[in-house]
């Protein structure tokens, strides 16, 4: 990891080989998260494999010719979004700070990642390219840090019936929110500025390195959700104010851990 710190700026490609602490996913996401120095980052795993060349310029189009947005209507750079100024709006012990962006970010889309997973239609590749943007806002409860914790004890679903909401059993599992760990465009930038994680220490931008996260106790019972690091990570991300866009025909890719293929079926944002 140090290495590849002091990698030259024209090495192209890095293999790192993370020590015994630096174990376990959410730490090789900040690790990577350290190391990248560019505007943009394209996530995919190793077992996503692409048939069709796919152009950066196509996931970049959403960003920067939707009419509204932020980039267009503040002839601000898209990797500039995430230095928006912000204030801290009145809190308590069961509500967080509710990030109030400026005039600017209220009045523009802040469309912060492209997903490459996407539709196709009956002409397949020959489609006219066109993108779609979610019309997205986090729900007021994800700025509530008690129901925060509750909806990661449920790992982001309804699914069992005894276990209970306690004073949240009205709201239930809002849907999750739109990051993902899918292959996808994201705004670096963005994602840097988000805030620290909520229930552990940590840098503002990077995954909650809580080694029991995954686990959460309720009526004597241990739950288990194994994308609670990414659950936690998703609320801050859409406690920022960002959306998606998915660009379609998508990207002729294959999951071949799966066999889900973004080209024969659009993914499924959980």
């Amino acid at each position: 990891t140090d290495a590849s710190k002091q990698r030259p700026g024209d090495q192209k490609c890095s293999f790192i080989f993370k020590t015994e602490a630096e174990k376990g996913q959410p730490k090789a996401l900040n690790i990577l998260l350290d190391l990248m120095v560019t505007k943009f980052w394209i996530h995919f795993e190793d077992d996503n494999v692409f048939y069709q060349d796919v152009y950066v310029s196509r996931l970049l189009a959403p960003m920067y010719d939707h009419p509204d947005s932020c980039w267009r209507h503040g002839e601000q750079d898209p990797a500039d979004w995430g230095a928006v100024s912000t204030n801290a709006g009145a809190s308590s012990s069961a509500t967080g700070r509710r990030l109030e962006s400026s005039t600017q970010a209220d009045s523009c889309v802040r469309i912060a990642g492209i997903r490459l997973g996407g539709t196709r239609d009956f002409d397949g590749l020959d489609t006219e390219n066109f993108f779609d943007v979610e019309d997205y806002k986090a729900p007021e409860v994800l700025f509530d840090h008690s129901y925060v914790r509750a909806l990661l004890a449920h790992g982001g679903f309804d699914d069992d019936a005894s276990h209970g909401w306690g004073e949240f059993g009205e709201v239930g599992a809002v849907p999750w929110p739109l990051f993902s760990l899918r292959p996808s465009l994201h705004n670096l930038t963005y994602i840097k500025s988000l805030e620290a994680p909520l229930f552990f220490g940590g840098r503002p931008g990077r995954f909650s390195e809580d080694p029991n996260i995954t686990m959460w106790r309720d009526n004597d019972h241990t739950y288990n959700f194994h994308w609670d690091i990414e659950l936690e990570f998703a609320v801050r991300w859409a406690r920022g104010g960002g959306t998606f866009a998915t660009v379609s025909p998508g990207a002729c890719m294959r999951d071949v851990s799966n066999g889900i293929s973004s080209f024969e079926l659009s993914f499924e944002y959980r």
